[in-house]
């Protein structure tokens, strides 16, 4: 029998991030994941990339691992929304701001995380294995492993995915939606520099977006019908890569492809429950979005960010960290945001995507205001930030 205060199944991002912070903060932490947990030697981008704002980055810093990867990590400054001959650009400085976010690769960040967590005591992993079934008792919950393990603790959160294992079995709905639309990734060369703007086209088949990475080099995230993807997909290289060089408009001159385009269904979801009995869910356990917008993990890091400062402050005050009205505190503190923002980007999803010459012209007319009215760019900048207010000067990231 293994005894610890936390457990958290999946070792994905959000499962390394909290994991981390809960480790480093004196948590005994046992972290479950079904797969090898092995940091690559020299990890290199491969096209799927986070644009993480704000709230993100503040919280990765006080991990200790920016300095890890901040080399790879490329600012974003400008975006950029353009639909048919329209165009909106918002500026991180007149947001009082350096940048707006910034463009990490998704195996970078990961394996600093896992270097991070091998030399973090009070973590141990336990990796090879994955939840079996949990019984839960009034003052701890019994975890069965798939080897045969059983471990006691006094909290159990949920970071195992969008199919989650721990909410089925917790018998937690969950409200489903398809886009039915395609993400084709994958990171390109240009010829022209992408000057730190990232680009949003708004099409009848979902938005394609050009995010800057380092040097003359563009994550691509194409949301395209499933049909029309799966038909791109079926493209010789040299037609693929013309179909890039025709959606970019030439914005970033003459293409070429650094990686094989890689494509996945898109699926939204949300939880109708984020906590149970000494279970907590987070990220996409709990809510799964559209990437229009850039919102899926920065919106999984104020969960987490949220979840480990009340679990911190219970520990702190020598409290059980599975109790009842720690669980009630985090469900009230996350799950209304949550529904707003997959509300919210459902809705833009369906918004942007719309045939209709009525709707694309309620859409230029939104942009065209936002060209004209400074308080509407604020106001829109605040919310795709995450933040009430808007600081001053880039130095409050630090």
């Amino acid at each position: 029998m293994i005894k610890t205060e936390i457990v958290i199944s999946g070792a994905g991002i959000a499962g390394l991030l909290t994991a981390l912070k809960l480790g480093i903060s004196g948590l005994d932490v046992v972290l479950i994941e079904t797969k090898k947990l092995e940091a690559e030697d020299n990890p290199v981008n491969d096209g799927r990339t986070s644009a993480l704002m704000m709230p993100a980055l503040v919280f990765l810093r006080s991990l200790g691992i920016w300095q890890n990867i901040e080399d790879e990590a490329c600012p974003l400054k400008i975006m950029r929304i353009i639909d048919g001959d329209v165009e909106s650009c918002f500026e991180a400085e007149e947001a009082g701001l350096e940048y707006f976010s910034c463009n990490i690769p998704n195996n970078i960040l990961r394996s600093a995380l896992i270097n991070a967590l091998k030399k973090c005591k009070s973590v141990k992993i336990l990796d090879e294995t994955g939840l079996w079934d949990f019984e839960e008792k009034s003052d701890h919950m019994l975890v069965r492993l798939s080897d045969d393990q059983e471990i006691f603790t006094k909290l159990l959160i949920a970071a195992d995915g969008k199919n989650s294992q721990i909410r089925d079995i917790a018998g937690i709905k969950a409200i489903k939606t398809g886009y039915k639309q395609n993400a084709i990734t994958c990171l390109i060369n240009h010829s022209k520099s992408h000057e730190n703007i990232s680009t949003e086209f708004h099409k009848p088949g979902g938005p394609f977006t050009l995010v800057p990475c380092r040097g003359n080099q563009s994550s691509v995230v194409w949301c395209e019908k499933t049909s029309d993807a799966e038909e791109l997909m079926k493209l010789k290289k040299s037609d693929f890569v013309q179909a890039l060089q025709d959606m970019t408009h030439n914005i970033l001159g003459e293409i070429t492809l650094e990686t094989s385009p890689q494509s996945w269904p898109l699926n939204g979801m949300v939880s109708r429950k984020i906590t149970a009995h000494r279970i907590a869910l987070i990220a996409e356990a709990a809510h799964t979005l559209h990437p229009i917008g850039a919102q899926g993990l920065n919106l999984s890091i104020l969960d987490i960010d949220v979840l480990c400062g009340l679990i911190i402050k219970q520990k702190s005050l020598g409290l059980d960290v599975g109790a009842l009205n720690m669980l009630k505190e985090y469900k009230a503190l996350r799950r209304n945001d949550i529904y707003v923002r997959f509300a919210g980007v459902t809705g833009m999803c369906s918004l942007t995507s719309k045939k209709s010459k009525g709707v694309q012209r309620l859409r230029q007319a939104g942009l065209r205001l936002m060209n004209k009215s400074e308080f509407m760019r604020k106001k829109v900048m605040r919310i795709g930030l995450g933040v009430k207010n808007l600081p001053s000067k880039a130095s409050q990231l630090s």
